[in-house]
């Protein structure tokens, strides 16, 4: 008999009555002489059938013995197999390629957990930023003000006349009238066409509860500057004029006026100075012109 060792499982009881039927089984085995008694072991190179009867016989013991616990106990005898085993393996060393040491594989990325029943699970959303409007972008969308930086990025006398020609009560209208004052008041005047000696008005017309008034003096052009006075420089109810004339007869003016009477200046003491910028244009003969600032006075010229 070969093959994997049995291995035998009952009760305290049934090793009692096991071992004492393997006694009597062993000893009426050796009574019979069932088996030849054991030879000495053989040494290398001697005849081994004494070896194979010694096997023989305990093999046959061994059947004996089965066949005795079987009879005794009553019941097949039962084999314990042993159980299997798991076996941990060691984790998988990092592996380097090219230098570069890739770790170990990661479980499976984690999903997001199922929405609950009776509802939809939210979708993520592309945010898609929203452009917010900047200065230049206003500027852009307002013609007015577009024209405006137009004129005053040219600062010519041209692009500021272009700016009043289409936004005559503009936003930027006063302002744009005096940046064409400064520019023909700071460039050459080149309107010697226009030299001699010229009647000259002033008038302002009722504003509210102040009456108006009207100025009469004469001026004179030399090499396209204008230069007129009324009165006493600097002392009431005086005013001074200059001015630049250029060749096709556009002129500035600036001036100062001391108030003679608060009743007519506005309600400003007596002696009050107030200063003023004034546009016009000129012909071969006559002129007329505007205040620009404060209270809306006319000029006009007439040529001696």
């Amino acid at each position: 008999m070969t093959g994997a060792p049995i291995f035998v499982s009952y009760s305290s009881k049934d090793q009692q009555v096991a071992g004492t039927l393997c006694q009597a089984l062993v000893l009426d085995a050796a009574q019979e002489r069932r088996f030849p008694p054991a030879e000495p072991v053989s040494s290398p190179g001697t005849n081994s059938s004494s070896s194979t009867a010694k096997t023989m016989a305990i093999a046959l013991a061994a059947e004996l013995v089965l066949a005795g616990v079987a009879l005794a106990v009553g019941r097949p005898i039962k084999t314990k197999t042993p159980s299997t085993a798991t076996v941990s393996l060691p984790a998988a060393p990092e592996k380097s390629t090219a230098g570069v040491t890739v770790a170990p594989t990661q479980g499976p990325t984690a999903t997001p957990a199922p929405a609950a029943p009776g509802t939809t699970a939210a979708t993520p959303q592309a945010t898609t930023a929203t452009p917010h409007p900047t200065a230049g972008n206003a500027t852009n969308a307002d013609p007015d003000e577009s024209a405006w930086q137009t004129a005053s990025s040219a600062n010519s006398r041209e692009a500021y006349a272009q700016y009043l020609k289409n936004f005559r009560d503009g936003q930027h209208a006063a302002e744009a009238q005096l940046a064409m004052a400064n520019v023909i008041l700071n460039g050459p005047a080149t309107g010697k066409n226009f030299d001699g000696t010229w009647d000259t008005t002033w008038t302002c017309p009722n504003l509210g509860q102040y009456p108006g008034y009207s100025y009469q003096f004469s001026g004179q052009v030399v090499n396209g500057v204008y230069h007129g006075i009324r009165g006493t420089k600097g002392q009431p109810s005086s005013l001074v004029l200059d001015g630049k004339i250029e060749a096709d007869g556009a002129a500035a003016f600036s001036g100062e006026i001391i108030v003679g009477s608060s009743l007519v200046g506005l309600g400003a003491a007596r002696g009050t100075p107030s200063d003023f910028h004034a546009l016009a244009t000129f012909a071969n003969t006559s002129a007329k012109g505007r205040r620009i600032e404060g209270r809306p006075c006319i000029l006009t010229f007439q040529r001696k």
